[in-house]
């Protein structure tokens, strides 16, 4: 973990981590309160992003009230979180209003990653928080078509927007990705039921999405 400045050697990058409340070792607190600050995650290799949990400093009355995230895949080039929403460009994520309560956030749609940043946007008293990155599956599997699929079809990003569903659709394309005669599956929402096929079809379901091989 690091980040673009630290107040002291007592509030680390490093120290960011949920539910963490050692003595003097509490949160990341930036140098100085201004947008432009931020910290990153290095997630070693490529993960689907689909969520982050939040929280403010432990010992003092400082959180981060908002938040962008941004993500990349080398380091250097970074794309931020967009809103599927609202005309916005960007998702400005809500963050915290107290000291430990965990604010937790989806993400509009998984985001491929390795580097995840969070922009500070607004924030009470200073600049401090705890956070967690919630990830899925590692892009690379034999058969990579299919991820691809799970992190940009449409069908995943309008219709299983939740943490839950997209773990669920995205555990159903794990299963698919092991069975050689599976070349398509439906995951049908109401009762989280993955269905493995080896024909797509054309028929419609209420709450269904499915997704080729």
């Amino acid at each position: 973990m690091t980040a673009s400045s630290e107040w002291s050697s007592n509030n680390p990058a490093s120290t960011a981590r949920l539910h963490l409340s050692r003595v003097r070792l509490l949160c990341w607190s930036a140098e100085e309160d201004k947008l432009g600050e931020w910290i990153q995650v290095d997630l070693l290799t490529t993960y689907l992003v689909v969520g982050v949990a939040t929280q403010g400093r432990d010992d003092k009355s400082q959180w981060v009230t908002s938040f962008e995230i941004s993500c990349s895949l080398d380091g250097v080039s970074f794309d931020t979180v967009p809103d599927l929403d609202t005309t916005c460009n960007i998702k400005v994520f809500t963050g915290n209003s107290d000291r430990r309560t965990v604010v937790n956030n989806t993400l509009p749609a998984p985001q491929g990653c390795r580097y995840v940043r969070i922009l500070p946007q607004t924030w009470h008293r200073h600049i401090s928080l705890r956070m967690e990155i919630y990830g899925l599956v590692p892009v690379g599997f034999q058969r990579s078509t299919i991820l691809r699929l799970i992190s940009y079809d449409q069908a995943l990003t309008y219709t299983h927007t939740s943490y839950q569903s997209v773990t669920s659709v995205i555990g159903c394309g794990r299963l698919c990705l092991h069975h050689k005669s599976c070349n398509c599956f439906t995951y049908i929402l109401r009762k989280r039921a993955c269905l493995l096929g080896q024909q797509s079809t054309t028929r419609t379901h209420h709450g269904a999405a499915t997704y080729i091989c």
